[in-house]
């Protein structure tokens, strides 16, 4: 679930360019977007500000330096629904996504923590079609 992204992912473009993405590989996670849609929008409003807790501040001060590149940030429990949550920075390549700009916060990864903390945006080829009807297609 896209936290935060570049804004020209959400135009027609060519270059390719960063997003902070949350996550889980908890099962309780599958097919619960609106747990991470919920940690999405917390982070949003946490973003930048100040007076958290001292994890919170960790989180909003993360948030904050948009141009530092965070890799498997494991997010305060409190944040995210109960769920183990990991907010990363990852590279949103545009030939993965269906229309080739981000339409959606929602998408499938390729994560892998036991051999890389870097995740990777599936190729919109492998999406489920009920998936892509559901989050992807514009009614």
């Amino acid at each position: 679930m896209v936290v935060q992204a570049n804004s020209e992912l959400y135009e027609d473009g060519l270059e390719d360019n960063p997003a902070g993405v949350i996550y889980s590989l908890h099962s309780g996670a599958d097919g619960r977007p609106d747990v991470l849609a919920e940690a999405a929008e917390t982070l949003g409003q946490m973003k930048g500000g100040s007076g958290f807790s001292p994890d919170h501040q960790a989180v909003a001060d993360l948030l904050a330096a948009e141009t530092k590149a965070v890799l498997r940030f494991d997010l305060p429990i409190d944040l995210s629904g109960g769920l183990p949550c990991i907010l990363t920075a990852m590279m949103v390549m545009r030939k993965f996504m269906p229309s080739g700009r981000l339409d959606a916060p929602l998408f499938p990864i390729i994560a892998a923590p036991q051999i890389t903390e870097s995740v990777m945006l599936l190729p919109s080829m492998y999406w489920d079609p009920e998936f892509v009807q559901r989050f992807w297609s514009e009614e």
